[in-house]
């Protein structure tokens, strides 16, 4: 089974911000982006994923975020990210595993960069 992000200290909230939505969301730390997205009618799932997906343990990589956060905003990336850093760039996490702990703006579906 994947592991799934720790949850820091909980009792304080941290705006969020969907730069695609144009929406800032005041969060609970510790939320993970993806629960935070979908329970405000952000699907962070592109196409037909939004229906066929993993359910945010980490395997299908549908929801992939950009994050335009200092690192200490989230929590490190974890091991169901782990075997996808290659292929990546580096500001890109999955939300089902990145946990909020301090501000932060997210790209939801992000696009590779052209070469």
């Amino acid at each position: 089974m994947p592991d799934t992000p720790a949850a820091p200290a909980e009792g304080h909230t941290v705006p969020v911000t969907f730069l695609r939505e144009g929406v800032t969301l005041h969060a609970q730390s510790g939320i993970t982006l993806r629960d935070l997205a979908l329970a405000h009618g952000i699907n962070p799932h592109p196409h037909v994923r939004k229906l066929f997906n993993c359910g945010g343990i980490g395997d299908c990589t549908t929801c992939v975020v950009r994050l335009a956060a200092e690192p200490a905003a989230v929590n490190p990336p974890t091991a169901a990210e782990a075997q996808w850093r290659d292929r990546w760039p580096a500001d890109w996490r999955l939300s089902c595993q990145v946990r909020v702990t301090g501000p932060i703006s997210v790209e939801t579906r992000p696009r590779r960069p052209r070469r």
